[in-house]
């Protein structure tokens, strides 16, 4: 899965594969998790928001099952 690197303290990149709309995020503490149902639209604003953590707070963590890679 290619990744993009953002300007966040805690997240380093972040990953999407729309096939099966998984959004992968790296964390700055070397953790990776994956969120699957995620569609194209979250991950693009996911990817222009002016702060990465906030959104993945606010979007991501609270509505998508998150399984740990790593």
């Amino acid at each position: 899965m290619r990744h993009q690197k953002v300007i966040s303290d805690h997240i380093t990149s972040i990953g999407y594969e729309p096939t099966d709309r998984t959004l992968e995020v790296k964390f700055a503490n070397g953790s990776v998790y994956q969120y699957r149902g995620v569609s194209e639209t979250t991950h693009k604003q996911f990817l222009a928001s002016p702060s990465h953590g906030q959104f993945f707070h606010h979007e991501i963590k609270p509505n998508f099952d998150a399984e740990r890679m790593k």
